[in-house]
């Protein structure tokens, strides 16, 4: 891999799911099917909010994705959730990240709408347990970062992650 200089003082991490991939972004109206040709990372939160505060960013997510269940996934919890590419450098490669080459000063989290988009749910106990690993293994990787963990305004998702983060 190629090493790029960093030009900006800031630096933000975005974790989690389509929210982070800008899903829909590209597409023709809000209700369009999902495609890799429709998302576009670049008009998503992270990004926008990385170019308002002058920060480079990475973004490490999937559409779809979730805690413990990824979207569409008929059981409560899938083989390989968002935790599980956490650590590499490619989703489709084990080659493992480099952590203490890029250290950000804030990781924006924002996962669990795809774990509770549809039944069956995860149980709440194993959605906690995987959200908090997750949390502290990102502290684990950057011990100065501010993490913050967005969730969606759903009720049923709050709920979850308010305990786990409080």
């Amino acid at each position: 891999m190629k090493t790029i200089e960093l030009k900006k003082k800031r630096r933000i991490e975005f974790v989690g799911d389509s929210y982070f991939t800008g899903f829909g972004s590209d597409g023709d109206s809000p209700d369009c099917v999902f495609s890799r040709e429709t998302e576009n990372s670049y008009l998503s939160f992270g990004p926008q909010l990385a170019r308002k505060l002058d920060a480079d960013y990475t973004i490490v997510a999937i559409s779809g994705s979730g805690v413990t269940k990824n979207y569409g996934d008929s059981l409560r919890t899938s083989e390989f959730s968002l935790p599980h590419y956490y650590e590499r450098s490619l989703m489709n490669d084990s080659l493992s990240w480099n952590f203490s080459r890029w250290q950000p000063d804030a990781v924006v989290v924002r996962l669990g709408r795809n774990d509770y988009w549809q039944k069956p749910h995860p149980k709440r106990e194993m959605f906690k347990s995987t959200y908090l690993k997750l949390l502290k293994d990102i502290r684990n990787h950057y011990p100065n970062a501010h993490i913050f963990a967005l969730c969606s305004p759903l009720r049923k998702i709050r709920i979850v992650i308010t305990p786990v983060v409080s």
